[in-house]
């Protein structure tokens, strides 16, 4: 008996991911993406630091977040998307 199109799982969207990626597809498809996101990540980082050094230290919880979330990029563990999310979530 052939299965009815509501039996099956649903289709992905049109240039979705596939569900699960080893891990050469992952930097294949994710590598330049991630890499000009972490040159932003720097560039911002040494203007702040500029700043703190033109302008004194600040103390923002924003900057504190930012920390603690590399501080998760950089550990072994995993889930570090949700982990981060709930660092901007408090």
């Amino acid at each position: 008996m052939a299965s009815s199109k509501s039996d099956r799982e649903p289709e992905p969207e049109p240039g979705a991911p596939p569900a699960s990626l080893n891990g050469g597809q992952v930097l294949d498809g994710y590598f330049l993406k991630s890499r000009a996101a972490m040159l932003d990540i720097a560039a911002m980082l040494d203007r702040l630091s500029r700043g703190e050094q033109s302008g004194g230290a600040i103390n923002d919880d924003r900057k504190r977040q930012l920390r603690a979330a590399l501080a998760i990029l950089n550990d072994a563990e995993g889930a570090k998307a949700r982990r981060i999310q709930e660092i901007f979530s408090q």
